[in-house]
This record gives structure tokens, C-alpha cells and sequence, in this order.
């Protein structure tokens, strides 16, 4: 059937339903929302959002897809502008409430539930898509050597920032980001000024 055709009646029904259930897991994680809760939530009865969600997993992953906030990559020319911005929009997701519950009980529904484990690598795979290609450009351009390791960069930078901020509870603001993006760039031997024109 052609999506025009849907009875928008559903597609607000369905609507409603996402909605819901995405605030009730930043609430409560994905472990203890529960259908009965969403439909208590936004009014929608049980059996009406069974009829479109067999299960609790089907109903919050589609709610995930929703709200999971998935930053574009930039492309400024400037390798260390890219990499701050990205990391920047990361942190700030992080100090939100829904980034946080949401990163957390993702993560540990992840390792129990195959689908939502999909969800999960889905979404960090193109996180990190976005840096190894902000970091692939910067070689292409000359800026970084080309034998720095993109995806494994992407890991130490993304990653360091994660356990900082989510593992031992200590902030990460801006200043911390464009410090920790600095060193690494010193490391590799960044060249800001890129090869030089012919």
C-alpha cells in the first residue's frame, strides 16, 4: 500500500504511541518501561498498540530510532573545527537527560536483547562513521599523516570521552574537549596548514 494511502488517524496514533514510550525510558531506562506504562502515558489502549507492536522490544526500539540523536558530520576544511564540533554535540547529548539514561540502558539492554543490540551497534557505527570520515578527509587534504588508523582514532577520541563522563563521573565541558582533541592532534603530527598548493 502507498504511504499516502495511510488513515492519518494511525500515523497520530502511532505517533503518540513513539512518543510516549522515547520520554518513558529516559525516565525510567529501557528495563522498566513497560507497555502498560506507555498506554497509562499517552492514553492509547494496550490492545490498540499491540495491534502495531507485538512486544515491548519492537515498540521501544522504533521509539530509539526516534529520539537517538545522531549528529551530522561537518566538513570546514579545518580537521581540529571538525573534530571539536562533533565531539561537542556528543557532550552536550551526554549532559541531557535523555542522553543519559538512554545511552546507559541502551547499553545494558544491548548485551541481553538482540534487536535492541542491533539498535545499538546501528547507531554507534555511524557515530563513529562520521569522525572516520572527518579524520579520512583530513588525511586526503594533507593536514593528518596518512598512516594515522581513522577508526581507531575515532574509538580513543569518542571513547575517552565517554568514560570520562559516563564511567568515573567527571564533567566534560568544551574546554576539555578542545584539549583533548589538541593533544591528540600534537600526537599524530597534524599539520594545520594542510599539503601546500601547486
Amino acid at each position: 500500500m502507498n504511504t499516502t494511502d495511510i488513515d492519518p488517524r494511525i500515523e497520530r496514533t502511532r505517533r503518540v504511541v513513539l512518543d510516549a514510550a522515547a520520554e518513558l525510558v529516559s525516565e525510567v531506562g529501557f528495563d522498566n518501561a513497560t507497555i502498560e506504562g506507555v498506554s497509562k502515558r499517552c492514553g492509547v489502549a494496550r490492545s490498540t498498540i499491540y495491534r502495531h507492536w507485538p512486544d515491548k522490544t519492537g515498540l521501544l526500539v522504533d521509539a530509539m530510532k526516534k529520539r537517538l540523536i545522531l549528529y551530522p558530520e561537518t566538513d570546514t576544511g579545518s580537521v581540529r573545527t571538525d573534530i571539536v564540533g562533533f565531539l561537542g554535540n556528543l557532550v552536550a547529548w551526554f549532559e541531557t537527560k535523555d542522553g543519559v539514561v538512554i545511552t546507559l540502558s541502551l547499553l545494558s539492554a544491548a548485551h541481553r536483547d538482540k534487536e535492541i543490540g542491533e539498535l545499538h551497534k546501528q547507531a554507534t557505527r555511524t557515530l563513529r562513521g562520521h569522525l572516520v570520515s572527518i579524520i579520512d578527509r583530513a588525511k586526503a587534504r594533507g593536514e593528518l599523516p596518512t598512516d594515522v588508523d581513522a577508526p581507531e582514532a575515532a574509538n580513543e577520541l569518542a571513547g575517552s570521552l565517554f568514560y570520562k563522563k559516563m564511567v568515573v563521573h567527571e564533567e566534560v565541558d568544551g574546554q576539555y574537549v578542545e584539549h583533548r582533541v589538541d593533544r591528540w592532534l600534537k600526537q599524530v603530527g597534524w599539520k594545520p596548514e594542510g599539503q601546500p598548493k601547486a
